[in-house]
């Protein structure tokens, strides 16, 4: 589901979102219903249906609420779903966790800290979200995901344009780039392309 929907293929990704569900709510605990209900509201989304993708959101949320390393291990992805929203209500929530039990091991920690990033780049210090975004770039790259270095990077290159340092913006977008051709990422792609475009206009 998620690599489709990475690709553009909204209705197979809708697919697999619904067939996850079904199960997961037949399983019915965190482990299952964490990842549908995010699907879900990535699903939704896409299809720039704000409102069924809070309801996932608040859905993904209460299943998660007493599992923090369910809602710390998929951060990244409904952070950047929130700062899409301008939800930072439900961003500042979902920030709320105990991070010594949700950042126990490194890839959850390297999630929350990607969460944090996002956050503060959304509603922070530019200069802040910089050293975040940096940072975790960094730190996905060597422990190998490539998908949230090149994320990260492009993170920071926003941040460099706010900060009225373009000119370093396209040494962050430049490595991202073949990370998202190679995995047919046309979402992501169109995301680095609009940092671009600002590299040029603005």
């Amino acid at each position: 589901g998620w690599v489709t929907l990475r690709r553009g293929d909204h209705d197979t990704a809708k697919s697999c979102a619904k067939e996850l569900m079904d199960r997961a709510l037949q399983l019915g605990t965190a482990e299952y219903l964490s990842p549908a209900f995010l699907l879900a509201a990535e699903v939704a989304a896409a299809e720039d249906d704000r409102a069924t993708m809070l309801v996932h959101l608040d859905a993904f949320m209460a299943s998660t609420a007493s599992q923090p390393t369910f809602r710390t291990g998929f951060m990244p992805l409904a952070m950047r779903l929130l700062v899409r929203a301008g939800d930072r209500t439900r961003a500042e929530e979902i920030l709320d966790v105990d991070i010594d039990e949700g950042g126990s091991t490194r890839r959850l920690r390297l999630s929350y800290d990607t969460g944090r990033a996002s956050f503060e780049e959304a509603w922070g210090d530019p200069a802040a979200a910089l050293e975040l975004q940096t940072t975790v770039a960094e730190a996905w790259a060597t422990y190998g995901f490539p998908l949230e270095t090149a994320l990260c990077r492009v993170g920071a290159a926003r941040c460099l344009v706010r900060l009225g340092r373009a000119g370093e913006a396209q040494a962050m977008l430049d490595p991202a780039r073949p990370t998202f051709e190679a995995l047919g990422a046309v979402p992501y792609l169109d995301d680095l392309e609009a940092v671009q475009r600002t590299l040029t206009t603005g």
